[in-house]
């Protein structure tokens, strides 16, 4: 089941029990401030510091309290279009997988606290990585490693050696930017898991090491 948003209502996908969700459930940072005043408002209390900061790689609020509003706002969201699966029936937990296109580590684990026995998968959409790499300024060696990888699929193993004479990179400059969240993000997302012989690494068809 594909979620892409505009299936409100829709009980196509009922019997679904695996969920892709690709795009971000995200109203601004302006809309999430916006209604934490309305609600602190209510109450009688004053709002301080509406600044962000990166934590774990995710944007969060100085302001726990907007933090809290923007988490259970999302946790609505997401939970809603989740319910377009078999994830709807409330009186039983489903077995199931949903990709979830995030990387926030606490909302992942809420919504794990809400559907739990459905497992939250955190994926990037090829598309997306793969222009997130070419788009990277000043750094030629993460855009030839991508393009040796793609030009070695479907090849069962490839030996990092191999990928390092083939991207045509330095020993030092290989190893650092293999090691990139993006270029793990892309060996996975290509079907590929990282493998370690003695003290040689390779990389291994998931299939094949299933």
């Amino acid at each position: 089941m594909g979620q892409l948003g505009a299936t409100r209502g829709s009980n196509r996908f009922k019997d679904r029990s695996i969920i892709f969700v690709q795009g971000v459930l995200h109203k601004t940072e302006e809309y999430y401030t916006e209604k934490n005043k309305a609600i602190s408002k209510r109450r009688y209390m004053s709002i301080e510091d509406i600044s962000v900061k990166p934590v774990d790689k995710t944007r969060r609020f100085r302001d726990p309290a907007i933090e809290i509003v923007k988490q259970l706002d999302m946790l609505v969201d997401y939970s809603q279009e989740f319910k377009r699966g078999s994830q709807r029936d409330n009186s039983k937990d489903v077995n199931g997988k949903i990709y979830i296109f995030h990387k926030d580590k606490i909302f992942l684990s809420k919504l794990n606290i809400k559907f739990p026995s459905s497992k939250m998968v955190s994926w990037i959409p090829m598309n997306i990585l793969e222009s997130k790499i070419d788009n990277k300024q000043n750094n030629s060696a993460i855009k030839a490693i991508k393009n040796t990888i793609l030009e070695l699929i479907p090849k069962p193993i490839k030996t990092y050696e191999e990928l390092k004479v083939r991207s045509n990179l330095d020993k030092k400059v290989f190893s650092n930017t293999f090691n990139k969240p993006d270029i793990q993000a892309f060996i996975e997302s290509n079907g590929y898991n990282v493998k370690q012989k003695g003290r040689n690494k390779y990389l291994e068809s998931a299939v094949q090491s299933a």
